[in-house]
């Protein structure tokens, strides 16, 4: 039987990931609900497979993903658009120490608003 998932569903689904957004190169981590399975079998979404219980799975390109998770050979389970790769923002902080105090420790949050998702969302940086 296919069981096809809208997003509104995805907790009620018998798997999860963790995180279902990110920047590019983002590893996602999966993790089944399933407690009396002997076989997996995961789609996910980019030409990719895997039969691992709990599979990781790195997203490398921009795009939305459906995963799709079979279970003993059995039910078909399908999460369209589930997994969101966004394309890593040029972005760039400054810090000046323009009072001359020395040295002293700052807390940034940085965010990153996305037009294409009237969305602001964390920044994907690396440092």
């Amino acid at each position: 039987m296919l069981i096809n998932w809208q997003a509104s569903h995805a907790q009620s689904a018998p798997f999860s990931a963790s995180p279902t957004t990110g920047c590019e190169s983002v590893r996602v981590s999966f993790t089944t609900t399933v407690a009396v399975a002997t076989s997996w079998q995961w789609d996910f979404g980019d030409g990719v497979k895997s039969t691992a219980q709990n599979p990781s799975h790195q997203y490398d390109s921009v795009g939305s993903y459906t995963v799709t998770f079979i279970a003993n050979n059995a039910d078909t389970f399908v999460l369209p658009n589930y997994i969101r790769v966004y394309k890593r923002p040029k972005s760039s902080i400054l810090v000046e120490d323009t009072l001359g105090l020395g040295s002293y420790n700052k807390t940034f949050t940085a965010l990153h608003h996305s037009p294409e998702r009237n969305a602001t969302l964390p920044l994907c940086m690396e440092i």
